[in-house]
């Protein structure tokens, strides 16, 4: 059990990094068509820019829920092998 989590952590981390690479790149796009290298947080022009990458955003969010679920799982099937088994 403790292989098949370690598995799909190492498949959501990459997922997630993926993902994240995904809206870094949106955001550049997005800053990229108005000529803008920094955008304020809570500017018009962040909130123009938020709503363009929601879909890429909202994918990386998921992405990144899905590598902290796996992460959990994963200790959570170490600490059940260290109670079952015991420490040696």
């Amino acid at each position: 059990m403790i292989e098949i989590a370690e598995i799909a952590l190492a498949h959501h981390a990459v997922a997630a990094e993926a993902a994240q690479h995904d809206l870094d790149c949106a955001c550049k796009t997005s800053k990229g068509r108005r000529r803008i290298t920094r955008i304020e947080r809570d500017s018009p022009e962040w909130a123009m820019m938020i709503q363009e990458t929601r879909v890429v955003y909202d994918r990386s969010e998921k992405a990144k829920r899905a590598a902290y679920n796996a992460q959990r799982r994963l200790k959570g099937a170490c600490a059940r092998f260290v109670l079952h088994h015991g420490q040696k």
